[in-house]
């Protein structure tokens, strides 16, 4: 019965070890993640700034900025995936450490 649990108990170790590994993994690609859609972002940002300058001076087409602008929409909104992605593999982190129920 002793041995039993012993084993139970090293087992239930080793998958919430490997949770974690999980979950930390999940955290830093997250983070990667965010960093890439931060510089996307910015990037979009200044090409539709750019986009709305060339327009202003009858430069650039109204389909021009419109393109320019839902770019910068959709950078944004990977950036707010990102991050979403990122605040649910903390709690799953959390979840495996024990600090919050399932």
């Amino acid at each position: 019965m002793l041995s039993q649990a012993e084993v139970n108990l090293a087992k239930v170790a080793e998958e919430v070890t490997v949770q974690i590994e999980i979950a930390y993994n999940k955290i830093e690609q997250m983070q990667s993640l965010i960093t890439v859609a931060e510089d996307v972002l910015k990037a979009r940002t200044e090409a539709a700034r750019v986009a709305d300058s060339q327009f202003e001076q009858n430069a650039a087409l109204a389909s021009a900025r419109a393109e320019a602008a839902a770019k910068a929409s959709s950078a944004k909104a990977s950036l707010l995936e990102a991050n979403l992605g990122l605040s649910l593999a903390q709690g799953e982190l959390r979840r495996a450490m024990g600090e919050i129920s399932r």
